[in-house]
């Protein structure tokens, strides 16, 4: 067995390890991007793991939270070895069994200013356990029903932390209530080595930081508006097909709507014919924002290219903004009240009167 971190038992005392949690002064972290040169080697040789990228703390708890599943699990194992006849719960208690959630660790990263800056979450079990922060900030993406499918910061945490002095506290939620079991504790993010080439402040790259996260909220939200409007106008459209609705007038205000949102995408994304066959497209909206996104991803930080490519993005922002807003606030909601009153099936999303 390798002890790579053996800094925790120099707290292990009887009186920590007798509270019901306690967490234990991780050593400085270091600061860097991790990487791989592996490559593709199918099954040809074995690669230990690597110890925990970035904060790793350990802590230990006193007390075992086991669920209701559990604990009847295990009467009912001990009933089986004696060969006793083994009860039926009842259905009431499966299903409160089944709907019961696990008791979890959850440790806050704080920085030098008290903000919060990170949640971590791990199942909670009895006896001493490590968890570690990658020394990154959360995720801004949109939060979506399908991110899980998504790859990015969304799977991984979001940009770099930067260095400097930060503290964790260690919690435990439990039946929807959280509490505190231990913490503040004090612990260093430094850099491995300093850079040949200097970077933008750890003050500007917070700024940026700011900036690109505030773009990057407004970009999602017109780009849902965008994405919801036109699932309501085929909804709309459908209704209207199946409706005793005269044909005529109102086929021509879906049309001219679907023809506005086409000019928006457009303007968007860029051609999508282009886009089946490989063509180039001008570069759009969102691409200027992973470009700006990738100066969150290095020791470096932003550049002048990825700066550049912010502003351009938030120009095109303000160019379709106003638009799919009074889409998707005034238009559609007009056209959908119309067919409302013109006696139209029930349409998703229309909620209950």
């Amino acid at each position: 067995y390798v002890l790579d971190d053996y800094s925790g038992l120099r707290e292990m005392t009887p009186l920590n390890l007798k509270k019901e949690g306690v967490l234990f002064k991780p050593r400085p972290a270091k600061w860097y991007v991790p990487r791989s040169k592996i490559g593709n080697t199918g099954a040809d040789y074995y690669f230990a793991k690597n110890p925990e990228f970035g904060a790793v703390f350990t802590y230990h708890l006193s007390k075992s939270y086991e669920t209701k599943k559990s604990i009847r699990q295990k009467k009912e194992r001990g009933l089986n070895k004696s060969q006793k006849n083994v009860p039926f719960p009842g259905w009431d208690i499966l299903e409160e069994e089944k709907n019961e959630k696990s008791a979890q660790i959850l440790l806050t990263i704080h920085d030098s200013d008290g903000n919060l800056i990170r949640k971590i979450f791990k199942r909670a079990r009895k006896g001493s356990a490590r968890i570690a922060w990658d020394l990154r900030y959360p995720s801004n993406s949109p939060v979506r029903s399908s991110s899980s499918s998504r790859r990015g910061w969304g799977s991984y945490g979001g940009p770099m932390a930067i260095p400097g002095k930060y503290s964790a506290n260690l919690h435990l939620v439990k039946e929807g209530n959280v509490s505190l079991l231990d913490g503040p504790i004090e612990f260093d993010v430094k850099p491995i080595r300093e850079g040949v080439l200097k970077g933008i402040s750890y003050e500007d790259y917070k700024s940026y930081l700011t900036k690109y996260n505030d773009l990057q909220n407004k970009i999602s939200a017109v780009s849902d508006a965008l994405r919801m409007s036109e699932n309501k106008l085929n909804l709309i459209e459908i209704a209207v097909n199946r409706s005793s609705i005269q044909p005529g007038p109102i086929n021509s205000k879906i049309y001219n709507i679907k023809k506005r949102m086409e000019s928006i995408k457009l303007n968007l994304n860029g051609n999508s014919t282009k886009s089946e066959i490989g063509e180039r497209n001008p570069p759009s909206m969102q691409g200027n924002l992973r470009v700006a996104g990738r100066g969150l991803t290095t020791t470096y930080g932003p550049t002048k290219l990825h700066e550049r490519s912010l502003e351009i993005a938030s120009s095109m922002l303000g160019k379709v903004e106003s638009n799919i807003k009074e889409l998707s606030k005034e238009t559609l909601p007009s056209l959908e009240k119309e067919i409302k009153e013109l006696g139209v099936p029930y349409i998703m999303g229309q909620g209950i009167d």
